[in-house]
């Protein structure tokens, strides 16, 4: 009777110990998929951020074979914007301006050079805050510039 009795009870401890490893088995291939998961992620992370750094690269290069290059100030992290080919006499000549970011989070044009009527900037500053359409913004920069030669 004893012995039946251990018998038993090393069936039931056995049920409980199949139970716990299948419940680990199955946590192990849970995790085993999350961790493939992630992998998958940072794979596809990896060859965007490749993407982007090459395409970026290559953006770069294009703006400056159209007249416009990017300067980063070093005290103040603003931006500046150079622009070239604008005046038909001198397309070596540049054209400037600097674009910072305020504490409010606000785009503001800071320096311009040669210096532009405030309303046509401040028109352009405005909607880049409100729209954060950066294109826009450079083709109006650019546009008031050549009009600036042609007054």
């Amino acid at each position: 009777m004893e012995v039946e009795r251990e018998l038993a009870n090393l069936h039931l401890e056995k049920k409980q110990v199949c139970k716990k490893l299948m419940a680990a088995q199955e946590e192990e291939r849970v995790a085993f998929a999350k961790a493939e998961d992630v992998r998958k992620s940072k794979e596809r992370i990896e060859n965007a951020k490749k993407v982007t750094v090459e395409d970026l690269t290559i953006g770069l290069l294009k703006y400056r074979e159209l007249g416009l290059d990017f300067v980063k100030a070093e005290d103040s992290g603003a931006l500046m914007f150079q622009f070239t080919k604008i005046d038909p006499m001198d397309m070596s000549r540049v054209f400037e301006f600097t674009i910072k970011i305020t504490e409010d989070d606000l785009y503001t044009v800071e320096e311009c050079n040669p210096e532009l009527d405030d309303k046509v900037v401040m028109k352009l500053v405005d909607e880049l805050n409100r729209t954060e359409d950066y294109p826009f913004f450079l083709r109006g920069m650019r546009k008031a510039f050549q009009q600036s030669i042609n007054v």
